[in-house]
């Protein structure tokens, strides 16, 4: 006769959703949501201030060719390397701005890998020792270099917080970038 193994009901529970209160779930899952998409779009705006930047350091007569260059290099990287370039030039005689510069592009940086892990994490659930459920970004499974890393809702909000800082400096860096540097006419915009 076999013998008989108790089954653990609140691992069963826990594990396959089981008794779990789906309204907390859906919260749960809702509130993930919402911060990943606020998340993303506070990237969004570094990424229209970085173009804001580039165009007061390049300008044209008309608008539409300074946001052409630019958009046509998806690479952040390429596109740090044009404004960096640019920079140089513009401020070659204004040590203290350059130094501003280089700490504003480190910052850059250091929050696109934050930005990455949005983008290239994997989205899995994840069930506390009490049973509470949640959502979190971490490596594919299918990468064994990553590291073990993942990342909840309050560390997902954090990053928005930061890449809403970082867009700041952006722009505060421009505006002292339009007080040093002489610009061109206003650009026309092609109709």
């Amino acid at each position: 006769m076999a013998k008989t193994q108790k089954v653990d009901l609140a691992f069963i529970k826990a594990n396959f959703g089981l008794g779990r209160n789906t309204q907390t779930k859906e919260a749960s899952e809702q509130e993930f949501m919402d911060t990943f998409a606020r998340t993303f779009l506070a990237w969004q705006n570094v990424e229209a201030q970085l173009f804001l930047l580039f165009n007061t350091l390049v300008r044209t007569q008309d608008h539409n060719l300074t946001s052409a260059v630019f958009h046509s290099v998806v690479s952040l990287e390429v596109r740090l390397a044009m404004v960096s370039a640019a920079i140089q030039i513009a401020l070659a005689r204004k040590s203290a701005l350059l130094k501003k510069w280089e700490t504003v592009k480190n910052k850059i940086e250091n929050r696109y890998r934050n930005r990455n892990t949005l983008a290239h994490f994997s989205l899995s659930g994840h069930t506390s020792g009490r049973g509470k459920f949640s959502l979190r970004l971490r490596p594919s499974i299918f990468n064994v270099r990553a590291s073990k890393q993942d990342y909840d809702c309050r560390q997902l909000k954090e990053f928005g917080i930061t890449f809403t800082q970082l867009a700041t400096d952006l722009r505060a860096f421009t505006d002292d970038l339009l007080r040093v540097v002489p610009q061109c006419p206003s650009p026309k915009r092609s109709a």
